[in-house]
């Protein structure tokens, strides 16, 4: 039901007729519920010493180079972000040349997620107000989950939640 956030949801809204109406909402949670976090990869970047296009995959996987990637055990709730985590991850920025702190790394996260994306938020309103079941179906760490809620009010916007990092599974 939702992608792309904010992106023609009074569209589709303004189309729905009553015999058009889902039966159930699926959201996701970053670039969709809440305003993308993709603006954040430079002070990231910045704060940790290596090139702005090599910090998400150095910290969060998809580089390709056939390293582990802890992220997405985190993401599957078989690694917390904690020394561990940081161990990992700063022997491979390491080798780019940069340097990886826990605790700037955590603030980074807490401040990840700091506005909703209103018009999502409208339209999960709206669909709520129709009857309509809403899920948000997230990948995402145990450490983030209060960030995700105090970004939007989750019990008030959706039936259910599903986590990766509680369910143990990546979308």
């Amino acid at each position: 039901c939702a992608g792309g956030g904010g992106r023609g949801e009074s569209a589709i809204r303004a189309r729905m007729t009553s015999s058009m109406i889902p039966r159930a909402g699926i959201f996701d949670f970053g670039g969709v519920m809440a305003i993308s976090p993709m603006s954040q990869r430079l002070r990231l970047a910045e704060s940790i010493g290596v090139p702005f296009e090599t910090v998400y995959p150095a910290i969060f996987g998809g580089s390709g180079d056939g390293q582990d990637e802890p992220w997405f055990e985190a993401e599957e709730g078989r690694l917390d972000i904690g020394e561990e985590y940081a161990q990992r991850v700063s022997d491979r920025i390491e080798r780019m040349g940069g340097r990886f702190d826990l605790a700037e790394f955590l603030d980074w996260l807490d401040g990840l997620f700091d506005a909703p994306e209103a018009e999502t938020v409208r339209l999960v309103e709206d669909l709520r107000s129709r009857g309509v079941r809403t899920v948000l179906l997230t990948n995402s760490v145990r450490q983030l989950r209060p960030v995700l809620e105090r970004t939007v009010d989750m019990s008030r916007l959706f039936d259910a939640v599903v986590d990766s990092c509680e369910v143990g599974l990546r979308k």
